[in-house]
């Protein structure tokens, strides 16, 4: 199917969707450093595109089965000053791109909207603002389902999203959530050991393939070992190339490549190293 990238950013939406079989036709992205790396990272050569969205007329929108777009979360997101809708300018392109799609004839409105932006678009105003935007794509002609999905089921950072997919009422698809769970959580260079725990820090990793971009003050918590396994072996710069972690001990990774700071092993401490 092909879709339609706003809001792209440096190519998250893009990546997960050319990776499913999809094919992008378009993109708009404001921020001129994000557009260079979205551009040098993927093939752009013929696609539509578009620097700001408020500036973007229908007629030049290319026809795509999909719109995907993480619009702007800074009026909703609990790092912001929280305006929502009513008083905020950014989060509210939300409505920028839902009036483009009003001008289309019925025939070449997407068939799928895949929309993106923080957990906190569920509660802020009490809620209001989230029903402002099933109203609207209602009224537009879609039928919504939504889920808060947590990057710590794949990889070690916990960082929760809510994920909203509308569908054309003429065009009715297959339901997506609830995502399932075969329970388990291994990736590829990244084994979980114990996968039914639901806090990350209650996680025991294999030290093998961790995310360099674990910081510092993060590290892992040991607290939770499997039966089978009385000891996690933390690979470091010492003599004898490891140190055992047991139950209860803070482990950091926050160089996972390096060949002299490898990992640290904090006996019966959490896990909270300094530099």
């Amino acid at each position: 199917m092909k879709f339609l990238d706003l809001f792209s950013g440096i190519g998250g939406f893009r990546l997960g969707m050319e990776q499913a079989g999809h094919t992008c036709v378009g993109y708009c992205e404001i921020d001129k450093f994000s557009r260079k790396s979205y551009e040098a990272i993927f093939d752009i050569k013929g696609e539509w595109t578009a620097h700001d969205i408020t500036t973007v007329r229908i007629t030049e929108l290319p026809t795509a089965d999909i719109w995907c777009f993480g619009f702007p979360c800074q009026d909703i997101s609990l790092a912001g000053k929280l305006r929502g809708f009513t008083t905020g300018h950014r989060s509210s392109l939300f409505f920028t791109v839902t009036n483009l799609i009003k001008q289309l004839p019925d025939n070449r409105r997407p068939t799928i909207l895949f929309i993106e932006n923080v957990k906190n678009l569920l509660s802020i105003n009490g809620g209001l603002d989230f029903l402002r935007v099933q109203i609207e794509l209602y009224q537009l002609g879609y039928d919504v389902e939504w889920s808060v999905l947590d990057s710590a089921a794949l990889v070690p950072q916990h960082r929760e999203r809510l994920f909203i997919v509308g569908h054309l009422r003429t065009k009715r698809q297959r339901q997506v959530f609830p995502i399932p769970d075969n329970g388990t959580t291994t990736t590829k260079g990244l084994a979980q050991v114990n996968p039914t725990v639901t806090h990350q820090y209650e996680r025991v990793y294999d030290p093998d393939g961790i995310a360099p971009t674990l910081v510092a003050t993060s590290g892992i918590r040991t607290k939770i070992i499997t039966p089978t396994q009385k000891s996690l072996k933390v690979s470091d710069a010492t003599h004898r190339g490891y140190t055992n972690a047991h139950s209860g001990d803070g482990i950091s990774l926050t160089y996972p490549t390096s060949q002299t700071r490898r990992g640290r092993v904090a006996h019966k401490k959490s896990a909270h190293f300094t530099n």
